[in-house]
């Protein structure tokens, strides 16, 4: 599967597939949205980082650039191995279908997840994964002992804020202290390490049915790491901090179009000249891994690397925060030499001036155009069709509003008077991308609560002339998707939100806010053959998947909703 191959694909978080309790994990779920992929025709599963979630149950500030989250254990796989009782997993809690319970689903595996440990410890069951411990280690040494000891300390100390621990050896990694503590805290170092052994297996094993399904997957590599992580504690000479931890700087990002306020995102800024000294060697285990992981990654922030933005502790008229050079050409160019066949995606959104655009060229990485960012201000031209070959397009991503919702936005930014986008412009172009043949029909929509019925007045969004009717909410998603689909990008990656035609209700996440994000979930009753065949009809249309025969189907997006 080559990025330059034109092709299409789904972002879906694993936190947010279906038939799990509570959040989705790598079990039955993951499998039957890989089978919804192959039978639409799709080429690629986008993911958000699967690192361990932080208290705000965001992917992009983890503990670990390197471990799995162990909330994605399947437990079912542990059942058939003999590691938990049937009656360990039969009963399946209820709760909201199309919400993510974090807490709830850490509680429920948590207790599970221990008891299977004791077992693994007692030799009851688990030999696939004892026959797997030893390469495991090995592969993963470079970060895994020091990750494991890591959750055992936060464990003990009650906080993942090392800085705070009370053992001013251990806060400064002394390597004495630590010996004394792989002693004390033996059995808790083990779980952790067990832990990271299901994770690995089970993620082999559902790379293994990606692949045999012909699914790239996708995966994401955020720029910074989080301040409390196992790899500032274990490598605080490669980050701007001070003896015991704390940021002398702090990451983040000014004020644009996007967000205003700019946003500060409280991660340890790197100190590039170590990382350059080491010759980027903690880079190159973290990209080996990842590499090993996924077929192609997302470079988050890319921007970053070319310069990035440094904040003060506190803002004040003299110091609002600076630029300074990144790592530049010389970082990419020890990545490819590690790794030449690595497929790399520069998320290059935001403010990007020339420097930054010349290194993605530098490197043919593909950048990135989204729908959303393209119409402001705009009076006439259809954006997507300027859109480079060499680029992954999307209707969003993960940090927007679902499509619906952002033309839900534009329609009351119009009435308002406040609006930056010309309204029958965008009208005129989305109705441009309804096939005629569909434009006259006279489709019913039958109210659906939580979307349809908010969205009723949606379509009077669109400026019909005379004669010519409204179209209908389903048309205009469908020509969303359309105008995304048919533009020259070699890849497009939809948001499975706006593949559903989901409104603001189903947003993922909000830039520089903290709460009531990531919550967003698949009810996987949506996943019908029908909505596989529409979308492999849109797919074939504009050549993104190889041709085949529908069984007499002539299922459209502008005749479904959700499938």
């Amino acid at each position: 599967m080559q990025l330059s191959t034109r092709s299409s694909g789904i972002l879906l978080p694993l936190a947010s597939l279906p038939n799990a309790p509570f959040c989705g994990d790598l079990g039955l779920g993951s499998r039957q949205f890989v089978d919804f992929l192959r039978d639409a025709g799709q080429t690629w599963w986008q993911m958000l980082p699967i690192n361990p979630i932080d208290k705000h149950f965001s992917p992009y500030a983890s503990i670990s650039a390197f471990a799995g989250e162990p909330l994605y254990i399947d437990l079912l796989h542990l059942t058939q191995e003999g590691l938990l009782d049937c009656d360990d997993t039969t009963w399946q809690p209820s709760g909201p279908v199309e919400q993510i319970a974090y807490t709830a689903a850490r509680d429920y595996r948590e207790q599970r997840l221990r008891k299977a440990f004791d077992r693994y410890r007692r030799g009851i069951g688990g030999n696939v994964f004892r026959q797997h411990f030893d390469r495991f280690a090995e592969e993963n040494k470079s970060w895994l002992d020091n990750h494991s000891i890591f959750c055992a300390l936060a464990d003990r100390f009650g906080t993942q804020e090392w800085p705070l621990w009370d053992d001013i050896h251990l806060r400064r990694h002394n390597q004495d202290a630590i010996a004394l503590a792989r002693k004390s805290l033996a059995e808790d170092i083990a779980y952790h390490t067990f832990l990271q052994l299901l994770f690995d297996l089970q993620w082999g094993e559902l790379r293994e049915y990606c692949r045999q399904a012909n699914i790239g997957l996708v995966g994401d590599v955020p720029i910074y790491v989080a301040a409390a992580s196992a790899d500032t504690w274990g490598n605080r000479h490669l980050f701007q901090l001070d003896e015991d931890g704390h940021l002398l700087r702090i990451a983040g990002v000014p004020g644009d179009s996007f967000n205003p306020d700019g946003q500060r995102w409280d991660a340890p800024l790197y100190s590039w000249q170590e990382h350059e000294s080491e010759h980027y060697q903690w880079w190159l285990n973290r990209m080996r891994l990842t590499l090993q992981r996924f077929d192609a990654v997302r470079l988050d922030h890319f921007i970053g690397f070319e310069n990035y933005f440094s904040l003060p502790q506190e803002i004040s008229e003299e110091d609002r925060g600076h630029w300074f050079p990144g790592p530049g050409a010389k970082f990419f160019e020890s990545i490819l030499k590690a790794f030449p066949n690595a497929r790399l995606i520069a998320e290059d959104l935001g403010v990007v001036h020339e420097g930054v655009i010349n290194l993605r060229d530098k490197f043919a990485f593909p950048g990135m155009n989204v729908l959303q960012f393209h119409f402001d201000y705009r009076h006439d031209g259809d954006p997507t069709r300027h859109w480079g070959k060499n680029s992954i397009v999307c209707t969003g991503t993960h940090d927007t509003n679902t499509v619906m919702g952002w033309l839900h936005d534009i329609r009351h930014a119009s009435e308002s008077g406040h609006s930056p986008w010309n309204r029958e412009y965008l009208a005129n172009l989305v109705k441009s991308y309804i096939p005629r043949h569909l434009a006259s029909e006279n489709v019913e929509i039958s109210p659906d609560g939580d979307v349809l019925h908010d969205m009723a007045h949606l379509s009077t969004l669109m400026v019909s002339g005379e004669g010519s009717p409204v179209p209908t909410r389903e048309q205009v998603h469908a020509a969303l998707l359309r105008m995304v689909m048919s533009s020259p990008g070699d890849v497009a990656i939809f948001p499975m939100q706006d593949i559903l035609g989901l409104g603001s209700e189903a947003r993922m996440n909000f830039p520089g806010t903290s709460k009531g994000n990531w919550l967003w979930r698949l009810d996987g009753t949506h996943l019908t053959p029908r909505l596989a065949e529409s979308l492999l009809q849109m797919t074939e249309e504009y050549g993104r998947t190889k041709k085949t025969t529908l069984p007499n189907s002539e299922a459209s997006f502008s005749h479904i909703f959700r499938g």
